[in-house]
């Protein structure tokens, strides 16, 4: 290779940095729209999620009026079990002899 080859000139490097500065450019242009894209993925996402759930309304909301009737049913059993123990207590029929632990010993 000859010398003029490898001769450098002041306006090749200037234009290799100008070359390179655009690339920088595009490249943070780039992640910028990347960063965009996957931020209005997400939210497509969580669209399609809550739409899913709307859908399911129906569902849901039979659910949610099953559980009501559970708690329900619930409290009134331990109503019925609070009146059921209430009742010997106050006529002095308690199922328990009173002071059983002194009786062992």
């Amino acid at each position: 290779m000859s010398a003029e080859h490898h001769e450098h000139h002041p306006e090749d490097g200037e234009h290799v940095r100008e070359l390179e500065a655009e690339l920088e450019k595009i490249l943070r242009e780039a992640e910028s729209t990347v960063v965009e894209l996957r931020r209005e993925l997400a939210e497509q996402r969580q669209r399609r999620l809550q739409h899913e759930e709307i859908e399911r309304f129906e569902e849901h909301l039979a659910n949610s009026r099953v559980r009501w009737e559970e708690v329900r049913d619930f409290f009134q059993e331990v109503l019925h079990e609070i009146r059921g123990q209430e009742g010997p207590e106050r006529t002095g029929g308690a199922e328990e002899a009173p002071g059983g632990d002194d009786e062992r010993r």
